[in-house]
């Protein structure tokens, strides 16, 4: 009974100490309003949290972890090995780092505060990665043809895709725009198409991208749209045609111009002075009579 007693009062005096020790955590966002924090795709992702603590029994201990999506960032395979955690000596700034950082990488993460390996307190972080888009600088389409241009989108979580052309913005499929997703990785409306395009459809086309939970937005992807002739291409063909046709008359004018001249010479070679001569009429009437 002496022993129950004491291992009471002891578990009792524990718990005491615990509760009566309070954990503050002030993390750090980018986005305080959204508790959010960007990092840049395959650079370093770091996060970090201020811990304190009113009235700590000496006796107790103060550990702090890391969780990503509810899971200690040492247990997930494709984290644990590019992941480093690192603390001031003061023992208030706790830091985790997270380097060469993909889309993937982006979730909730946990700054948990433990004292004597009981949680006591924990502050969340939303990860987002920023935001790039990109698409062709000079476009070319042929008039009358369909204009379709993939915009190449990186985020995590995926952002809004949104169309600048004209000097109206599409966010859904209107008139002749159909805004869909591409095929390779399914961003809705990162696919812009312009149906039976006309000379006039000759202009700036921009590509945007919106975080869903903040109000960042990614730098613009901007491209010139050109719309060529539809008999651009027999253009040359008809000139090589043209020229063709001139140099085969200039050839024939020659040739009629050469044969000409040389009738003309033969002509003159047998000139009346050579038919009147005596020795002319001899040597004729020798022959006819051999």
């Amino acid at each position: 009974m002496k022993y129950l007693v004491s291992f009471l009062t002891f578990n009792f005096l524990f718990l005491v100490n615990i509760v009566s020790s309070t954990v503050y955590i002030i993390p750090k966002y980018d986005d305080a309003t959204t508790s959010t924090t960007k990092y840049e795709i395959k650079e370093a992702l770091q996060l970090s949290c201020n811990v304190t603590t009113d009235d700590l029994d000496p006796n107790s201990k103060l550990t702090v972890k890391w969780e990503k999506d509810g899971k200690l960032v040492s247990e997930i395979d494709t984290i644990n090995k590019r992941v480093s955690l690192s603390h001031s000596q003061d023992g208030v700034m706790y830091k985790l780092q997270l380097n060469s950082a993909d889309e993937n990488d982006a979730g909730n993460y946990s700054c948990v505060a433990l004292i004597n390996n009981i949680e006591s307190n924990r502050a969340y972080i939303t990860v987002e990665s920023k935001i790039y888009v990109k698409i062709p600088k000079d476009i070319s389409v042929i008039e009358g043809e369909k204009l379709r241009v993939v915009c190449l989108v990186l985020g995590n979580p995926v952002p809004v895709v949104v169309w600048e052309y004209k000097g109206i913005s599409y966010n859904k499929s209107e008139g002749r725009v159909t805004l869909e997703a591409d095929s390779e990785k399914e961003v809705p409306n990162s696919v812009f198409l312009v149906r039976d395009i006309t000379m006039d459809d000759q202009a700036e086309l921009k590509c945007i991208g919106y975080s869903r939970h903040t109000n960042e937005k990614s730098e613009p992807s901007v491209a010139m749209v050109r719309v060529k002739d539809k008999y651009a291409a027999l253009w040359p063909f008809l000139g090589i045609c043209a020229e063709v046709v001139v140099l085969c008359a200039v050839i024939l004018i020659y040739e009629k111009k050469r044969n000409k001249t040389e009738l003309e010479e033969s002509d003159t070679d047998q000139s009346p002075e050579q038919k009147n001569t005596p020795d002319h009429g001899k040597e004729s009437n020798l022959r006819y009579r051999q």
